[in-house]
């Protein structure tokens, strides 16, 4: 009941607090360059081409506008939405049984129309085609299959299929797995008084810690629930060879390395809020972590047009040692709340989920070693499957 009281006493006092915090124009500060006229830009993924980024832009106002995916070309930071073709034979649940289908044969098509997006992962499948996975909010909770395909101008998607959430999961990120079908992180049980039009009971019970998440993972013989729990569970990467599993427990403020071949917990380390991490394509984890004002939360909350101040970092992590050390940090103009940083060449872009915007800035050729000591391992009882 006393966190309850705290909790409640806290938004009363972020309530009538002002918005004066939010960030209006789209000027640069310093090295910090603010690209503008996205639609919260959660996630991203490199393309091989090295040059191109696909966004995943979410739906805003509580989906009055849908989402879309789009993409970023680093030549000149121009953006370009990616348009969707549909196999005829992909409309049917007959169709489908004549063609192939990446996800559930008995997944119909997405809504279009409210279509909204949130993490994805982008993986090369056995026959060399790049597959985009993309967590769906819109119309109904699902991961959503596409295969991205290029003309030698423009990147388009072709939707191959889809899996529909089991009941209560409320998904967030999403990571292919090498044999084929994904894991994904599932935030917390949404029908715990949850209304997704609006905050509900489930996430004043998450924010307490009482409504905790957990991981699913999936193949061609359905959904499995893996002995796992935390609260939160936010951005989720694999190792190449495909062993270790990292996953980002936001409201725990844990990064944890978990063995699938042991199915165990094998190190975890302490960070602020952790977001998204992505692979920086030389060996380390870049992981957004962000440094939340409740404040910030209740003014930016419907944010469409600026940026929220909310300071951020993001933190280079060495999957071995799970050492840390702080790459950026950020506090203010021109863009706060970073959830995702993806790096390419001597550029970090950085997107929020929140607002108009996607921040560059240089790749800092050194870092401050982080204070706290580096995530070291911990002996937990093995679950019974992982």
């Amino acid at each position: 009941m006393r966190k309850l009281f705290v909790f409640s006493l806290l938004l009363v006092i972020a309530a009538c607090s002002d918005s004066s915090a939010i960030i209006r124009d789209c000027e640069s500060v310093g090295d910090r360059t603010p690209i503008c006229g996205w639609q919260q830009p959660e996630d991203m993924a490199l393309l091989p081409d090295g040059i191109s980024l696909i966004v995943s832009e979410m739906a805003n106002n509580h989906a009055v506008l849908a989402g879309s995916l789009s993409l970023l070309d680093s030549r000149d930071d121009s953006r370009y939405a990616m348009l969707w073709t549909i196999d005829p034979l992909m409309v049917s649940r007959e169709g489908r049984a004549q063609t192939e289908v990446w996800g559930a044969i008995d997944c119909d098509v997405p809504p279009i129309d409210a279509f909204s997006p949130h993490g994805v992962h982008l993986s090369q499948r056995g026959d060399g085609r790049l597959q985009l996975l993309v967590v769906n909010h819109g119309g109904r909770e699902s991961v959503e299959f596409f295969e991205v395909l290029s003309d030698g101008e423009r990147y388009s998607l072709s939707w191959r299929g889809c899996t529909l959430a089991p009941d209560g999961a409320y998904f967030n990120d999403v990571v292919a797995l090498p044999e084929g079908g994904f894991i994904v992180t599932h935030m917390y049980d949404r029908n715990a008084g949850s209304d997704l039009s609006k905050p509900g009971l489930a996430e004043v019970k998450m924010l307490l810690g009482l409504n905790p998440g957990g991981i699913w993972r999936w193949n061609k013989s359905g959904f499995q629930r893996m002995a796992f729990s935390g609260n939160f569970p936010n951005g989720i990467e694999l190792s190449a060879d495909g062993r270790f599993l990292f996953v980002n427990l936001w409201r725990d403020g844990l990064v944890q390395k978990w063995d699938l071949e042991q199915s165990e917990l094998v190190a975890e380390v302490s960070v602020d809020f952790p977001d998204n991490l992505q692979w920086d394509g030389e060996g380390k984890l870049l992981v957004a972590s962000q440094q939340l004002r409740l404040s910030d939360i209740i003014s930016c909350s419907r944010l469409t047009h600026g940026a929220c101040t909310s300071p951020f970092q993001i933190l280079e992590l060495d999957p071995e040692t799970m050492s840390l050390r702080v790459l950026i940090e950020q506090n203010g103009a021109p863009m706060g709340n970073g959830t995702v940083a993806q790096r390419l060449g001597d550029r970090v872009y950085i997107g929020s989920y929140v607002g108009d915007r996607i921040l560059r800035v240089p790749y800092p050729k050194s870092g401050l070693l982080r204070t706290e000591a580096p995530g070291v391992p911990v002996t937990v009882a093995p679950p019974e499957a992982f």
